[in-house]
């Protein structure tokens, strides 16, 4: 049975997360903490037709897979972050 391949990544590599959550201010100072120094894009993405979530895309450039799956956990660990994608 052949498993699937895992796509090869060059890094540094720019990368997107889109960020979920409940308030828009509160996900920004989250990334914001987490990202530090680090040149990046932050744009709104979506917000839900309720109003009760929103999301927000963040761009980077990531130096390694770690850099990459570290971020991605540290955001999803988050008690105000609903999903990460």
């Amino acid at each position: 049975m052949n498993e699937p391949r895992k796509p090869e990544i060059e890094y540094p590599a720019e990368w997107g997360y889109r960020v979920i959550g409940k308030e828009e201010a509160v996900l920004r100072a989250i990334v914001h903490s987490l990202v530090g120094d680090r040149v990046y894009e932050l744009e709104t993405s979506n917000q839900s037709a309720t109003g009760k979530y929103v999301s927000i895309r963040l761009t980077l450039t990531v130096n390694s897979e770690e850099d990459r799956v570290g971020l991605f956990e540290s955001l999803k660990s988050q008690p105000e972050v609903i999903m990460v994608l």
